[in-house]
């Protein structure tokens, strides 16, 4: 018996489809041996010991040699990343292309697959660096804990990794996020709300204090109302059940629930709590919590059945703490939906994750577009050519012949 249809061609509507996907540079051990912290000069002079949280980030930054950190990586960084240059550009980009740290290399899922994974491999997972990847040694790096810039508290890499660590899975999306540079991934981190840490540290804030400034190694900088504590916010050193790889934060990284991952700060080398508003000027104007999103995985998910009979397209939705509960599809070009198969809606801050099956009437050529609902009712708004952020349904040309 013949196929009914032989030739399927999907086309973005004026967008051009990628994914973004991480790099293949992973942590093979825990912790090395670390020997007595050596001094290590810099163009801004000597910098002190070990007891300086950024001495490895600070003379990446400047650009002197800094310690050697190979034993903890698993291939050369300088054979798949080359080095790492955060002071090229000194204005952070997160509207614009090439804001990325790396070419990392695009992939497609399979053609085959019956469903996306629910947790994205590490290597998958998307990855956006405004200042690039700091260098960092994890027998230097250390977490300061401030009070009005002083540090009240520190801790190194292995009183961090001799922590119980607790699991939450989380779902961060880039303010890019669209259909022509789809940045949303779902992982399993380990780490701990961040109050339990202050606890166990013996951090006590006062009423005065009301923002929260978090500095990355690669100078990167955020700052958050201090509210955000009660979210929970989280300080995470695992995912997907091994250390956090560099370009997604090694050694430790913030969650921050509900909120874009541009405030989910890599690489912390400092949490500082503060009076008055710390966020920097220019991120003012940035959106901060996430928007309804709806995306068609990737066309090269969309698949004929073995017969030719039906199409299969897969799909992922997120809002943030608004769990997704409804995907529709519409293929006359958004005038009427049906509803999708959701094989993966766990609850707030992960990701929806959808199935349809479609069986076209006919040859020719179809607009097919998803549209999301959450819990609270809000939908996905019909908003042509909106960029950043993208809070429409994406829309893509089938072509069955």
């Amino acid at each position: 018996m013949a196929k009914r249809y032989e030739r399927l061609e999907i086309r973005t509507l004026g967008r051009r489809l990628f994914l973004k996907v991480g790099g293949a540079v992973a942590l093979s051990t825990l912790l090395p041996a670390c020997a007595e912290p050596e001094k290590v000069t810099s163009p801004l002079g000597p910098t002190s010991d070990a007891g300086q949280g950024d001495t490895a980030s600070r003379a990446a930054l400047d650009g002197a040699p800094g310690p050697d950190t190979s034993e903890v990586f698993a291939e050369d960084t300088a054979d798949t990343l080359g080095p790492p240059d955060p002071c090229a550009s000194l204005d952070p980009d997160p509207l614009g292309g090439g804001a990325d740290a790396y070419p990392w290399e695009s992939v497609e899922p399979p053609a085959d697959a019956l469903a996306i994974s629910p947790i994205t491999d590490n290597a998958s997972f998307y990855v956006t660096s405004y200042f690039g990847v700091a260098q960092i040694d994890p027998c230097q790096w250390r977490l300061s804990l401030s009070i009005r810039g002083e540090s009240v508290a520190s801790m190194d890499l292995e009183s961090l990794l001799a922590l119980e660590g607790q699991e939450r899975e989380q779902t961060l999306q880039c303010i890019e996020s669209a259909p022509g540079l789809m940045k949303m991934d779902n992982a399993m981190w380990t780490g701990m709300p961040l109050t339990e840490l202050l606890e166990m540290q013996g951090v006590e804030l006062d009423e005065a204090l009301t923002g929260i400034r978090l500095l990355s190694a690669d100078s990167y900088e955020v700052g958050l109302p201090i509210t955000e504590l009660q979210t929970p916010v989280w300080l995470v050193w695992k995912m997907n059940d091994a250390l956090i790889p560099p370009e997604h934060g090694f050694p430790a990284r913030l969650l921050t629930p509900d909120r874009y991952g541009w405030q989910n700060v890599k690489q912390l080398i400092e949490i500082d709590f503060v009076e008055g508003d710390p966020s920097p000027e220019y991120q003012k104007a940035w959106a901060t919590h996430y928007r309804l999103q709806g995306l068609i995985a990737n066309p090269e998910t969309i698949a004929l059945s073995e017969d030719g009979q039906t199409i299969r397209i897969l799909g992922k939705a997120y809002a943030g703490s608004d769990p997704v509960t409804w995907v529709g599809v519409s293929t006359d070009g958004g005038e009427t939906y049906e509803d999708a198969e959701l094989t993966y809606a766990p609850g707030p801050d992960r990701w929806a994750l959808w199935r349809f099956e479609w069986e076209p009437p006919g040859p020719g050529t179809y607009t097919v577009k998803c549209a999301c609902e959450t819990a609270s009712g809000t939908r996905t708004k019909s908003s042509p050519g909106q960029m950043f952020p993208f809070e429409d349904g994406m829309a893509v040309s089938i072509e069955v012949a």
